[in-house]
């Protein structure tokens, strides 16, 4: 077997290999588009080599050489198409498309002629030069629009394929060329389309991790605000007792219900009643910290918990400032809704460290100041009745001191 074969079946059994695996990725929903055109071009390669491995005989009075030039010409098209796909490029198709088919028209005319090839075969690798160099300057421009540096990997392959394709017309003049510019080649080409591959699969990788954390976001987000909600907080209360384990440091939770939402809800529809929500979530989420947690556990309820408080001023400064903020009237339009809130509180670790034991304490001081006409708040606090009961059952009880 000569060497031309072994080169040319070597060639062509790699880039079969390469555009099954991108046919499999541009059947994945969701890939990028560059991905199927990536796979044309390779097409293009091996029948490129299969026809130089067959040496088949003039077609149509047109030279050998004229459709190997041709379908390494409609390989670039694809190349630079699928990046432009790829990386979504302002580039017109003409741009590419117009010299590529002057110069198959040149080749071919020349063929014809029967004329000296050495000419047509300059203009043929300035083409191949200036596509890769092409390439290779829009990958490194947009090299931080794929993970991993890939891009820039596959810069790096074009620039040193576009030099070597200055070296082509010696591959057909000078035979001790024509083994290492093949094989050179053969491996260049290679590099570069499995670093195109490499960044498809980059980019495959990071919506999946934009999606997946999208769906994590929504799964601990309440849709209609945009605050927290339950699950959410249930997850990283944990993590907010941490942030108490200091010395003299503890968490308040304040439920929080809002007062006279039900009527602005029957009279005025939900629509209405939806926007007042998003309202006050959005002067929740003003109120509080960056360490603090802002939720709506439903309908008109919501939970803000404070970490890192040393002092029970800033408890009931708190308070007082999501009580005021909350009493402000609300403007939509024409209309002007007054509303208010009724705020419960309990504190950990002082009465209690489950979430679930802290909002139960932290409703029912809210009840108590339902009870009192509304419109204030309430720090839970453990009552004589609570302490016997909780000393029958052999558990510590533990009173605070913080009444309004």
């Amino acid at each position: 077997m000569a060497w031309y074969q072994v080169v040319h079946i070597a060639g062509s059994a790699l880039y079969l290999l390469l555009l099954l695996l991108f046919l499999i990725c541009s059947r994945v929903p969701r890939t990028n588009p560059g991905a199927g055109f990536w796979a044309l071009a390779l097409a293009a390669m091996c029948l490129a080599r299969l026809q130089l491995l067959l040496n088949l005989p003039a077609l149509l009075f047109i030279d050998t050489f004229v459709w190997y030039a041709g379908f390494i010409i409609l390989e670039k098209i694809f190349l630079i198409h699928g990046l432009k796909r790829f990386l979504q490029l302002p580039l017109p198709t003409i741009v590419f498309l117009g010299p590529a088919s002057l110069l198959f028209g040149l080749l071919v005319l020349y063929s014809l002629l029967q004329r000296p090839q050495l000419g047509p075969m300059i203009v043929f690798a300035l083409f191949n030069l200036g596509c890769l160099s092409y390439v290779a300057y829009s990958c490194f421009q947009h090299r931080q629009a794929v993970p991993k540096q890939a891009l820039l990997f596959t810069s790096g392959i074009a620039l040193v394929l576009a030099l070597h394709w200055a070296t082509f017309p010696f591959v057909l003049t000078l035979s001790w060329w024509r083994v290492l510019g093949f094989v050179l080649g053969t491996i260049l080409t290679m590099a570069l389309y499995l670093s195109l591959l490499l960044a498809v699969f980059a980019l495959f990788y990071q919506r999946l991790s934009d999606a997946e954390s999208q769906a994590l976001e929504l799964a601990y987000q309440d849709p209609l605000t945009g605050l927290n909600n339950k699950r959410y907080m249930d997850m990283l209360f944990d993590k907010a007792l941490l942030l108490a384990t200091r010395p003299h440091q503890f968490v308040a939770i304040y439920y929080i219900d809002l007062d006279n939402f039900k009527p602005i809800n029957d009279l005025y529809g939900h629509q209405t009643g939806d926007k007042v929500l998003l309202e006050v979530a959005n002067r929740l989420r003003r109120s509080v910290r960056s360490t603090d947690i802002c939720a709506r556990i439903g309908g008109d309820e919501f939970v803000v918990i404070a970490t890192q408080l040393d002092q029970s001023e800033q408890l009931h400064k708190l308070a007082d400032k999501l009580l005021t903020i909350l009493k402000q009237p609300v403007e939509l339009g024409n209309k002007v809704y007054q509303l208010g809130a009724s705020i419960g509180v309990s504190i950990c670790p002082a009465q209690g460290t489950s979430l679930a034991e802290l909002l139960a304490h932290a409703d029912q001081a809210m009840y108590q100041v339902k009870q009192q006409g509304k419109s204030g708040y309430s720090v839970y606090t453990v009552t004589k009745q609570t302490e016997n009961a909780t000393a029958a059952n052999g558990d510590a009880a533990v009173s605070m001191k913080t009444e309004l």
